[in-house]
Protein backbone atom coordinates (compact mmCIF):
# COMPACT_ATOMS: atom_id res chain seq x y z
CA UNK A 1 0.00 0.00 0.00
CA UNK A 2 1.39 3.48 -0.81
CA UNK A 3 1.99 6.57 1.27
CA UNK A 4 0.80 9.70 -0.52
CA UNK A 5 2.96 12.84 -0.49
CA UNK A 6 1.40 16.01 -1.93
CA UNK A 7 3.80 18.62 -3.32
CA UNK A 8 2.18 22.06 -3.62
CA UNK A 9 4.12 24.70 -5.51
CA UNK A 10 5.37 26.18 -8.76
CA UNK A 11 7.03 23.78 -11.26
CA UNK A 12 10.44 25.26 -10.45
CA UNK A 13 10.02 24.34 -6.77
CA UNK A 14 9.07 20.67 -7.20
CA UNK A 15 12.62 19.33 -7.24
CA UNK A 16 13.37 21.03 -3.93
CA UNK A 17 10.14 19.74 -2.41
CA UNK A 18 11.00 16.19 -3.53
CA UNK A 19 14.40 16.49 -1.84
CA UNK A 20 12.79 17.70 1.40
CA UNK A 21 10.27 14.84 1.35
CA UNK A 22 12.95 12.21 0.70
CA UNK A 23 15.07 13.52 3.57
CA UNK A 24 12.09 13.38 5.95
CA UNK A 25 11.28 9.85 4.78
CA UNK A 26 14.82 8.72 5.53
CA UNK A 27 15.73 8.24 1.89
CA UNK A 28 17.90 11.21 0.80
CA UNK A 29 19.24 10.82 -2.73
CA UNK A 30 16.87 7.93 -3.47
CA UNK A 31 16.09 7.38 -7.16
CA UNK A 32 12.60 8.58 -8.11
CA UNK A 33 10.61 7.18 -11.03
CA UNK A 34 8.36 9.55 -13.02
CA UNK A 35 4.94 8.38 -14.14
CA UNK A 36 1.72 9.84 -15.49
CA UNK A 37 -1.84 8.85 -14.59
CA UNK A 38 -5.32 9.87 -15.68
CA UNK A 39 -7.24 8.71 -12.59
CA UNK A 40 -6.86 8.01 -8.88
CA UNK A 41 -7.79 4.37 -9.35
CA UNK A 42 -4.95 3.80 -11.82
CA UNK A 43 -2.49 5.71 -9.64
CA UNK A 44 -3.30 3.82 -6.45
CA UNK A 45 -3.73 0.48 -8.19
CA UNK A 46 -0.31 0.58 -9.86
CA UNK A 47 1.45 1.59 -6.63
CA UNK A 48 -0.40 -0.51 -4.07
CA UNK A 49 2.29 -3.16 -3.77
CA UNK A 50 5.78 -4.15 -4.80
CA UNK A 51 7.46 -7.48 -5.26
CA UNK A 52 8.38 -9.68 -2.32
CA UNK A 53 12.07 -8.82 -2.56
CA UNK A 54 11.72 -5.40 -4.18
CA UNK A 55 13.30 -2.33 -2.62
CA UNK A 56 11.30 0.64 -1.42
CA UNK A 57 9.95 2.59 -4.40
CA UNK A 58 9.35 6.31 -4.93
CA UNK A 59 7.16 7.53 -7.79
CA UNK A 60 6.76 11.18 -8.83
CA UNK A 61 3.48 12.03 -10.55
CA UNK A 62 3.21 15.52 -12.08
CA UNK A 63 -0.48 16.19 -12.67
CA UNK A 64 -1.18 18.35 -15.73
CA UNK A 65 -4.89 17.56 -16.04
CA UNK A 66 -7.44 16.70 -13.38
CA UNK A 67 -7.52 13.41 -11.50
CA UNK A 68 -10.94 14.35 -10.15
CA UNK A 69 -12.08 14.10 -6.50
CA UNK A 70 -10.18 11.63 -4.36
CA UNK A 71 -12.32 8.47 -3.91
CA UNK A 72 -12.70 8.17 -0.15
CA UNK A 73 -13.50 4.47 -0.40
CA UNK A 74 -9.85 4.01 -1.42
CA UNK A 75 -8.59 5.51 1.85
CA UNK A 76 -7.69 2.03 3.21
CA UNK A 77 -5.17 1.75 0.34
CA UNK A 78 -3.05 4.50 1.92
CA UNK A 79 -0.38 3.85 4.57
CA UNK A 80 1.87 5.97 6.76
CA UNK A 81 5.35 7.34 5.91
CA UNK A 82 6.95 3.94 6.56
CA UNK A 83 5.20 2.43 3.51
CA UNK A 84 7.29 0.53 0.96
CA UNK A 85 5.68 2.50 -1.87
CA UNK A 86 5.65 6.30 -1.80
CA UNK A 87 3.75 8.36 -4.36
CA UNK A 88 4.94 11.97 -4.66
CA UNK A 89 2.11 13.90 -6.29
CA UNK A 90 2.83 17.41 -7.64
CA UNK A 91 -0.38 19.46 -7.57
CA UNK A 92 -1.38 23.12 -7.80
CA UNK A 93 -3.81 22.96 -4.90
CA UNK A 94 -4.67 20.58 -2.09
CA UNK A 95 -7.66 18.34 -2.94
CA UNK A 96 -10.24 19.04 -0.25
CA UNK A 97 -10.92 15.32 0.25
CA UNK A 98 -7.28 14.85 1.30
CA UNK A 99 -7.38 17.56 3.97
CA UNK A 100 -9.77 15.62 6.18
CA UNK A 101 -8.63 14.64 9.65
CA UNK A 102 -9.05 10.88 9.20
CA UNK A 103 -6.31 10.91 6.54
CA UNK A 104 -3.74 12.38 8.91
CA UNK A 105 -0.63 10.22 8.81
CA UNK A 106 -1.61 8.64 5.50
CA UNK A 107 -1.02 11.84 3.51
CA UNK A 108 1.99 14.17 3.88
CA UNK A 109 1.90 17.70 2.49
CA UNK A 110 4.88 19.85 1.43
CA UNK A 111 4.19 23.44 0.44
CA UNK A 112 6.52 25.70 -1.46
CA UNK A 113 7.26 28.87 0.51
CA UNK A 114 6.82 32.17 -1.37
CA UNK A 115 10.00 34.17 -1.89
CA UNK A 116 10.27 36.76 0.94
CA UNK A 117 11.06 40.28 -0.21
CA UNK A 118 13.56 41.27 2.47
CA UNK A 119 16.00 40.18 5.11
CA UNK A 120 17.28 36.88 6.35
CA UNK A 121 14.07 35.04 5.48
CA UNK A 122 14.80 35.79 1.82
CA UNK A 123 18.35 34.43 2.10
CA UNK A 124 17.08 31.37 3.97
CA UNK A 125 14.62 30.73 1.11
CA UNK A 126 17.44 30.91 -1.44
CA UNK A 127 19.61 28.64 0.70
CA UNK A 128 16.81 26.06 0.93
CA UNK A 129 16.33 26.13 -2.84
CA UNK A 130 20.07 25.66 -3.31
CA UNK A 131 20.14 22.77 -0.84
CA UNK A 132 17.39 21.09 -2.83
CA UNK A 133 19.76 21.13 -5.81
CA UNK A 134 22.61 19.71 -3.71
CA UNK A 135 24.29 23.12 -3.85
CA UNK A 136 26.36 24.79 -1.12
CA UNK A 137 26.85 28.56 -1.50
CA UNK A 138 28.93 30.88 0.71
CA UNK A 139 27.07 33.41 2.86
CA UNK A 140 28.40 36.27 0.70
CA UNK A 141 27.26 34.45 -2.42
CA UNK A 142 23.75 33.95 -1.02
CA UNK A 143 23.51 37.62 -0.04
CA UNK A 144 24.70 38.67 -3.49
CA UNK A 145 22.08 36.51 -5.25
CA UNK A 146 19.42 38.00 -2.97
CA UNK A 147 20.45 41.51 -4.02
CA UNK A 148 21.08 40.90 -7.71
CA UNK A 149 17.90 39.03 -8.67
CA UNK A 150 14.32 39.94 -7.81
CA UNK A 151 12.16 37.25 -9.41
CA UNK A 152 12.00 33.70 -8.02
CA UNK A 153 12.24 32.19 -11.51
CA UNK A 154 15.41 34.20 -12.13
CA UNK A 155 16.88 33.01 -8.85
CA UNK A 156 15.94 29.39 -9.53
CA UNK A 157 17.53 29.60 -12.97
CA UNK A 158 20.77 31.02 -11.58
CA UNK A 159 20.90 28.32 -8.89
CA UNK A 160 20.50 25.61 -11.53
CA UNK A 161 23.34 27.21 -13.48
CA UNK A 162 25.59 27.28 -10.40
CA UNK A 163 24.77 23.66 -9.54
CA UNK A 164 26.56 22.62 -12.73
CA UNK A 165 29.88 23.52 -11.07
CA UNK A 166 29.58 20.41 -8.92
CA UNK A 167 31.34 22.00 -5.93
CA UNK A 168 30.92 24.61 -3.20
CA UNK A 169 30.14 28.00 -4.72
CA UNK A 170 31.91 31.23 -3.73
CA UNK A 171 30.98 34.87 -4.20
CA UNK A 172 33.37 35.09 -7.15
CA UNK A 173 31.68 32.10 -8.78
CA UNK A 174 28.33 33.89 -8.49
CA UNK A 175 29.73 37.10 -9.96
CA UNK A 176 31.40 35.25 -12.82
CA UNK A 177 28.51 32.98 -13.85
CA UNK A 178 25.42 35.03 -13.00
CA UNK A 179 26.26 38.51 -14.24
CA UNK A 180 26.90 39.89 -17.71
CA UNK A 181 29.92 42.12 -18.27
CA UNK A 182 28.00 45.37 -17.80
CA UNK A 183 26.25 44.27 -14.62
CA UNK A 184 29.47 42.75 -13.27
CA UNK A 185 31.31 46.04 -13.83
CA UNK A 186 28.51 47.99 -12.15
CA UNK A 187 28.59 45.85 -9.01
CA UNK A 188 32.40 45.91 -8.97
CA UNK A 189 32.42 49.71 -9.20
CA UNK A 190 30.01 50.08 -6.26
CA UNK A 191 31.95 47.58 -4.14
CA UNK A 192 35.32 49.15 -4.95
CA UNK A 193 34.01 52.64 -4.19
CA UNK A 194 32.57 51.45 -0.86
CA UNK A 195 35.92 49.87 0.03
CA UNK A 196 37.76 53.03 -1.12
CA UNK A 197 39.98 51.16 -3.54
CA UNK A 198 40.61 54.33 -5.51
CA UNK A 199 42.57 53.23 -8.57
CA UNK A 200 40.46 50.12 -9.21
CA UNK A 201 37.21 52.05 -8.75
CA UNK A 202 38.21 54.71 -11.29
CA UNK A 203 39.42 52.08 -13.75
CA UNK A 204 36.09 50.23 -13.49
CA UNK A 205 34.19 53.50 -13.89
CA UNK A 206 35.99 54.14 -17.18
CA UNK A 207 34.96 50.68 -18.38
CA UNK A 208 31.35 51.41 -17.40
CA UNK A 209 31.27 54.57 -19.48
CA UNK A 210 31.75 52.53 -22.64
CA UNK A 211 28.52 50.52 -22.30
CA UNK A 212 26.46 52.01 -19.46
CA UNK A 213 24.02 54.92 -19.46
CA UNK A 214 24.64 57.58 -16.82
CA UNK A 215 21.28 57.67 -15.01
CA UNK A 216 21.09 53.95 -14.09
CA UNK A 217 24.60 54.23 -12.63
CA UNK A 218 23.67 57.37 -10.68
CA UNK A 219 20.59 55.60 -9.31
CA UNK A 220 22.51 52.46 -8.30
CA UNK A 221 25.25 54.54 -6.65
CA UNK A 222 22.68 56.62 -4.76
CA UNK A 223 20.89 53.51 -3.50
CA UNK A 224 24.13 52.08 -2.11
CA UNK A 225 25.55 55.28 -0.58
CA UNK A 226 22.22 56.41 0.84
CA UNK A 227 22.46 53.34 3.09
CA UNK A 228 26.01 54.28 4.05
CA UNK A 229 25.02 57.86 4.93
CA UNK A 230 22.04 56.82 7.06
CA UNK A 231 24.07 54.08 8.77
CA UNK A 232 26.83 56.60 9.57
CA UNK A 233 24.30 59.11 10.86
CA UNK A 234 21.79 56.89 12.69
CA UNK A 235 23.46 53.49 13.01
CA UNK A 236 23.18 50.16 11.20
CA UNK A 237 20.28 49.01 13.37
CA UNK A 238 18.18 52.04 12.42
CA UNK A 239 18.75 51.36 8.72
CA UNK A 240 17.81 47.69 9.05
CA UNK A 241 14.63 48.52 10.98
CA UNK A 242 13.43 51.36 8.78
CA UNK A 243 14.74 50.64 5.28
CA UNK A 244 14.94 46.81 5.22
CA UNK A 245 18.03 46.80 2.96
CA UNK A 246 19.29 43.67 1.24
CA UNK A 247 22.09 42.07 3.31
CA UNK A 248 24.84 42.33 0.69
CA UNK A 249 24.14 46.01 -0.01
CA UNK A 250 24.13 46.71 3.73
CA UNK A 251 27.39 44.87 4.26
CA UNK A 252 29.13 46.91 1.57
CA UNK A 253 27.52 50.14 2.81
CA UNK A 254 29.08 49.50 6.22
CA UNK A 255 32.48 49.33 4.53
CA UNK A 256 31.81 52.81 3.19
CA UNK A 257 30.92 53.93 6.72
CA UNK A 258 34.38 52.83 7.85
CA UNK A 259 36.12 54.36 4.82
CA UNK A 260 34.58 57.85 4.63
CA UNK A 261 33.64 60.63 7.07
CA UNK A 262 29.97 61.51 7.51
CA UNK A 263 30.31 64.89 5.78
CA UNK A 264 31.81 63.29 2.66
CA UNK A 265 28.97 60.76 2.42
CA UNK A 266 26.39 63.51 2.94
CA UNK A 267 27.90 65.69 0.20
CA UNK A 268 28.21 62.74 -2.19
CA UNK A 269 24.59 61.63 -1.75
CA UNK A 270 23.37 65.21 -2.17
CA UNK A 271 25.42 65.61 -5.36
CA UNK A 272 23.97 62.37 -6.77
CA UNK A 273 20.47 63.75 -6.21
CA UNK A 274 21.41 66.97 -8.02
CA UNK A 275 22.93 65.07 -10.94
CA UNK A 276 19.80 62.96 -11.29
CA UNK A 277 17.49 66.00 -11.26
CA UNK A 278 19.62 68.05 -13.68
CA UNK A 279 19.98 65.18 -16.15
CA UNK A 280 16.23 64.58 -16.19
CA UNK A 281 15.67 68.30 -16.83
CA UNK A 282 18.13 68.24 -19.73
CA UNK A 283 20.49 70.63 -17.91
CA UNK A 284 23.11 68.13 -16.76
CA UNK A 285 26.81 68.03 -17.53
CA UNK A 286 26.82 64.30 -18.26
CA UNK A 287 29.63 62.09 -17.08
CA UNK A 288 31.85 65.04 -16.11
CA UNK A 289 29.78 65.94 -13.06
CA UNK A 290 29.51 62.33 -11.92
CA UNK A 291 33.30 62.01 -12.27
CA UNK A 292 33.78 65.09 -10.09
CA UNK A 293 31.42 63.71 -7.44
CA UNK A 294 33.34 60.42 -7.31
CA UNK A 295 36.72 62.19 -7.23
CA UNK A 296 35.47 64.46 -4.45
CA UNK A 297 34.43 61.45 -2.37
CA UNK A 298 37.73 59.66 -2.92
CA UNK A 299 39.64 62.86 -2.09
CA UNK A 300 37.95 63.26 1.31
CA UNK A 301 39.81 62.56 4.53
CA UNK A 302 40.10 58.89 5.42
CA UNK A 303 38.21 57.12 8.19
CA UNK A 304 34.77 57.69 9.69
CA UNK A 305 35.51 61.00 11.45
Amino acid sequence: MPHLVLLLGEPSSIKGLVQRALEDLGAPGQEVTRRSYQSWSDLLGDNSSCGLFAERSFVLVEVEGDLGPFPLHMTPLLEGPEADNVVLLAVNQLPKELSQGELKGRVSVYRDEPLPRFGRDRIRWIENQARGLGLSISSDGLAFISDAFEDREEISGELRKLSMLGRAVSLEDVRSLCLGDGQRNLVSFLDLLCARRDVEAIKTLEALKRDQDLLPLVSATYNRFRLAFYAHRFGEGWVNRNLSPRPYAMKMAMRAVEAYPLAALRDFVWELIRINVMEKMGLGAGWARFDMAVFGLLNSSRGRR
